[in-house]
């Protein structure tokens, strides 16, 4: 990739190049952007953690392990572009006011792709999280006769390794690909030549109008399927009908999270993409002039991570009242209205071979008495 676009690092640096560092590093805009970013960054983090913490939490219990499962890897993607953003704004803030020499402006660009790396991360891991969630659904939809009683768990628990797995494979390969040799005059959200990123950033936005459309049409598929097999032929089972109604239900949940993530993922990225395709020649002085855009695009992370959360609460009965239980001090509930609050799980995971055998001889049974 160096060779075919020109490197937007510099072999060596002059005065003239650290005064031009210096002078965008300590600029009161981007001091601004700092700030911003910390107070944005912090309650990214702090929303992330709590929200982490109603999914686990007991009064979570009535929530689907998968959807669980599934959310919490995603806000772990979240949190940990949350936390290395707050290292960053804290690091240059604090770097930049203390600084002695102007030419400590200039950083190794090498070290700029490895301060980005773990940002770079949570984008994958976090696009990655969706479309094993889609897997995931996709599976529950087409074998929704048998998915609860063959460990739909472990399906959850293999995509969500895969998830990791293949994040940290393409983030470590663009990292080792696309980092230049030599100084940058500012550490951009761009680790190489914006042109090379064309092409994975094109990929994203795509993937993220269609895993939008894709979730849409399984709620549709999961629809018809109930009206068919229940309305129609009556041909059904307890489990059959609790799974069907459970994709139905999973899916209106995440539709609405989905959705937040496609709109600020296409904007980020989009805006991203567009920088690349309209600059023709980019040079490093045109790199530090797209510093404090770079700073605004990467705003757009933690304010996904709070609207993000805020949406899946807020729309979404059932987690709400999970958070209502799990912290109370934020919501002002009592003691009494926790307990009124949550609900008996649907349905438990079994821990043992005895509580499978027990499950399977009780839906054995309600199938014989629901076909008289």
């Amino acid at each position: 990739l160096q060779g075919i676009f020109d490197s937007i690092a510099i072999p060596n640096y002059t005065d003239e190049d650290c005064t031009k560092s210096y002078e965008a590093a300590t600029s009161p805009l981007m001091q601004t952007l700092r700030v911003v970013h910390v107070f944005f960054t912090s309650s990214g983090l702090l929303g992330c953690t709590l929200f982490i913490y109603v999914l686990q939490h007991r009064s979570s219990s009535n929530l689907h392990i998968n959807l669980r499962l599934s959310l919490t890897s995603l806000s772990i993607a979240a949190w940990i572009a949350c936390a290395q953003l707050l290292f960053i704004a804290l690091y240059s803030f604090v770097r930049t006011n203390s600084m002695d020499d102007r030419c400590n402006a200039i950083i190794d660009a090498k070290t700029c792709a490895v301060i980005r790396w773990p940002v770079v991360l949570s984008i994958y891991a976090t696009l990655a999280g969706i479309i094993c969630l889609a897997i995931e659904r996709t599976i529950a939809t087409v074998r929704y006769r048998t998915y609860e009683t063959h460990g739909s768990r472990k399906v959850s628990l293999l995509l969500i390794g895969a998830q990791w797995l293949i994040s940290l494979l393409i983030s470590f390969t663009s990292l080792f690909l696309r980092a230049d040799d030599g100084f940058l005059h500012y550490c951009t959200v761009y680790i190489s030549h914006p042109k090379s990123a064309v092409l994975s950033l094109s990929i994203m936005n795509i993937l993220e109008v269609f895993l939008l459309i894709f979730f849409a049409s399984l709620l549709q598929i999961n629809r018809r399927n109930q009206v068919r097999e229940f309305v129609n032929c009556a041909r059904h089972s307890l489990t059959e009908r609790y799974q069907l109604l459970e994709n139905i239900r999973m899916i209106h949940m995440l539709i609405p999270s989905v959705m937040v993530h496609a709109f600020l993922s296409i904007v980020g990225l989009g805006t991203l993409l567009a920088f690349a395709l309209y600059e023709d020649e980019m040079t490093p002085i045109k790199i530090l002039e797209f510093a404090p855009y770079s700073e605004l695009v990467l705003l757009i992370v933690p304010i996904y991570s709070i609207v993000f959360i805020l949406v899946a609460v807020g729309w979404n009965k059932p987690l709400r009242n999970a958070a209502r239980c799990a912290l109370p001090c934020l919501f002002g509930t009592s003691e009494e209205d926790r307990s009124m609050r949550v609900e008996p799980p649907l349905l438990t995971s079994r821990d043992s071979a005895e509580m499978q055998q027990e499950s399977d001889r009780h839906f054995g049974l309600l199938d014989k008495m629901w076909a008289k």
